[in-house]
């Protein structure tokens, strides 16, 4: 099964993101928004994994989160990857998290701990909110982003993390929870 560590949002925050997604396609580019129910914060994509891998990263999990407290995230600021020049991924971001990075650190080490080579790419928290298909309407996107460079979206009450099952449909990703870590030792799901 294809899965990913990740963080999910309170329904409200996903209702705001929602409404910035609307706003950004008023410029009518072509983008494959994300549908705002399934709007999250990944900590690290996995990949293809088994039942049994399943069961030893929730277990190293569940070690590393133990000692984490729960945490808030403020959202705030949009931008693309790779860059703003040449966009394919729109997001949301997050303002810098101490706790956030020692959480992703941690997990880090509980998947290395189970087989996972370390992650090459720096980590940079983002929510994605699009996927960019071609550069039709590119500039008043670009534009469109800019604007929102510095607003607020809500923040996010991180008290456990999730194992996340995503399956690649023709209409978009269905993910199912696999698993739910709370974060300072509490009892899991």
């Amino acid at each position: 099964m294809r899965a990913f560590i990740g963080i999910s949002l309170q329904q409200g925050v996903r209702e705001t993101l929602g409404g910035l997604q609307r706003d950004l396609g008023l410029s009518r580019a072509d983008v494959k928004w994300v549908r705002p129910e399934n709007i999250h914060l990944t900590i690290r994509f996995l990949g293809n994994i088994t039942e049994l891998g399943r069961d030893n990263i929730t277990a190293a999990l569940r070690g590393r989160c133990s000692t984490i407290e729960p945490f808030s995230l403020i959202l705030k600021g949009t931008g693309t990857f790779p860059n703003s020049k040449n966009p394919k991924v729109i997001w949301a971001a997050t303002e810098h998290s101490d706790p956030m990075l020692k959480l992703h650190a941690d997990i880090e080490k509980a998947l290395t701990e189970t087989g996972f080579k370390p992650e090459e790419r720096p980590f940079t928290p983002h929510l994605t909110l699009g996927r960019v298909g071609s550069s039709c309407g590119s500039k008043e996107l670009a534009e469109k982003i800019i604007m929102h460079k510095e607003d607020k979206f809500g923040i996010i009450s991180v008290d456990s993390v999730c194992l996340i099952k995503s399956e690649l449909t023709p209409d978009g990703a269905i993910y199912s929870l696999l698993g739910e870590i709370l974060l300072q030792g509490k009892s899991s799901q």
